[in-house]
């Protein structure tokens, strides 16, 4: 299919209203990587903003204090339910609404003070509840970094009377409705996607032990409320690196298994720190996880597996070289290429098809598919992963 031409002037700059939200935009406010893979902008820019292209929304223009059960009123039933997670590495001054209904609270403006944090004896008497206070995680907790709120249906009596298991995923289910409700529109739209060390960190992670995670529940109906918290997603260390985070993978492990506390949770020792830089140097230059799985495996074992990383390296350059030289050659038949379309275009009537890729495959039968390099796409978006 023929790439779309570039917006002219007029349409980048024309004042649209769009279907979901009803505010007004222009495309020229979207960054040109928005209209390709994997947001594909372009297929819905005519009708919709890029915010609710992404499933977030623009913020709403209202005075918020940081009074939950206030703020929040219109979405609380007896179905649906308060959720706060903290978020760190996120810095901003004010209250943010999103048109989704979550609300972002700068650190310390969330009022948890208000919200009663307490269960009947027999949800407070339970393991699963005594495993969540092990952690130590309370309110102060959630107060020492920006939280997000928002309402959210599920069985309240059904949460609280399942395993410390079941309450893990049940915070991996709440980061991931975050991510939804505004977080990846925040990641997208100003924070660079290729350094995950400075991005948002995922809802729930808490600053004073990342690899801590927390979820603030209340029932406005009942007057009651409880955190969840424990390791929900495993060793944080590893995320952002490409490393497999399945504990029963057994094939592959980069770090060594860290044994666990009485109450269940990873001890990583400090060395665990070291590993991890080690991971990302060697993953930075082309290491794959599975020759790093090898190479630190002979390690662990006093091994020396220096000659291998010189081949291992070697191989890589190599596969550089020639990937150089295809690219050379692949950029002297685009210019060809290039010269031929524009040829052919100035041949073509105004109003008619020229053909150009058809033309070009015509003369490359051979020629096969380019992988393009893509972005991270969260969860949740490969809907967009539309065709041309």
């Amino acid at each position: 299919m023929q790439e779309s031409a570039p917006f002219s002037e007029e349409e980048l700059t024309l004042p649209r209203v769009c279907e979901i939200c009803a505010s007004t935009y222009t495309l020229e406010e979207a960054g040109e990587h928005f209209f390709s893979r994997p947001y594909n902008y372009r297929n819905g820019c005519a009708t919709t903003c890029l915010t609710c292209w992404l499933d977030c929304a623009p913020p709403r223009d209202r005075s918020l204090t940081g009074n939950l059960l206030r703020e929040f009123a219109t979405k609380l039933s007896p179905d649906s339910h308060l959720v706060v997670m903290p978020v760190h590495r996120l810095m901003f001054s004010e209250p943010i609404e999103f048109q989704s209904g979550s609300i972002i609270y700068p650190r310390g403006i969330a009022k948890l003070a208000a919200l009663k944090l307490e269960m009947s004896k027999e949800i407070s008497e339970s393991l699963s509840f005594y495993q969540s206070t092990a952690t130590f995680v309370d309110r102060e907790t959630l107060s020492q970094t920006p939280t997000i709120a928002f309402t959210y249906s599920f069985d309240w009596d059904g949460l609280w009377h399942g395993s410390h298991k079941s309450h893990m995923e049940f915070i991996g289910i709440f980061s991931q409705i975050a991510d939804s409700k505004c977080l990846n529109w925040i990641r997208y739209k100003f924070c660079t996607i290729d350094m995950p060390d400075v991005l948002p960190s995922r809802a729930g992670q808490t600053k004073k032990d990342p690899g801590m995670s927390a979820a603030l529940l209340y029932n406005a109906f009942r007057r009651e409320g409880g955190i969840i918290a424990g390791d929900a997603f495993n060793s944080v260390l590893t995320r952002g690196l490409g490393l497999p985070l399945n504990e029963d993978d057994k094939r592959l492990r980069l770090l060594p298994t860290a044994p666990r506390s009485a109450a269940g949770y990873r001890l990583f020792p400090a060395q665990a720190l070291d590993r991890v830089r080690l991971i990302r140097g060697a993953l930075a230059i082309g290491f794959s996880v599975r020759e790093l799985t090898t190479i630190f495996a002979e390690r662990d074992r006093s091994g020396t597996p220096c000659r291998r990383v010189l081949l291992l390296a070697r191989e890589k350059l190599a596969t550089v070289e020639a990937s150089l030289r295809n690219l050379q050659i692949w950029r002297r038949e685009l210019k060809t290429t290039l010269v031929g379309w524009e040829r052919r275009l100035r041949k073509t009537p105004r109003g008619q098809r020229a053909g150009l890729l058809e033309a070009f495959v015509a003369s490359h039968p051979n020629r096969q598919t380019r992988n393009s390099s893509r972005m991270p796409l969260a969860r949740g978006h490969q809907k967009r992963e539309e065709s041309q």
